[in-house]
């Protein structure tokens, strides 16, 4: 299942709303473990349970930003993803600012 997953989230055109927040918890869960798994061990027992905070977090700033009339933008969603499964552990925590920049600012498009 991970496996299908991995390719999903590398070989997929459409990054659609609705599965955004499961794929950007997957992708930001299994960064954690792998990268910090000390703080990933203190916060979680199963990675289900990263993944469904990681999840439900991601789909309340998704409410809030629709509900303020931002726009989702596919494409960034896309950027984000990709770059969360490529990045080394260095990466993660180096351009963790940039990263998040990527997968919630760039990912909805506020007028104003």
């Amino acid at each position: 299942m991970l496996g299908i997953l991995i390719w999903m989230m590398g070989c997929a055109t459409n990054t659609d709303r609705d599965s955004y927040p499961i794929m950007y918890a997957s992708a930001y869960c299994r960064a954690l473990k792998k990268c910090s798994r000390g703080q990933f061990e203190s916060l979680y027992e199963l990675m289900e349970d990263c993944e469904s905070d990681v999840g439900e977090a991601m789909s309340e700033f998704m409410s809030i930003s629709a509900g303020e009339g931002c726009q989702y933008d596919n494409l960034a969603a896309q950027d984000c993803l990709q770059q969360m499964s490529e990045a080394s552990c260095e990466e993660h925590w180096e351009d963790k600012l940039e990263l998040q920049k990527v997968c919630y600012e760039d990912t909805w498009v506020c007028e104003g």
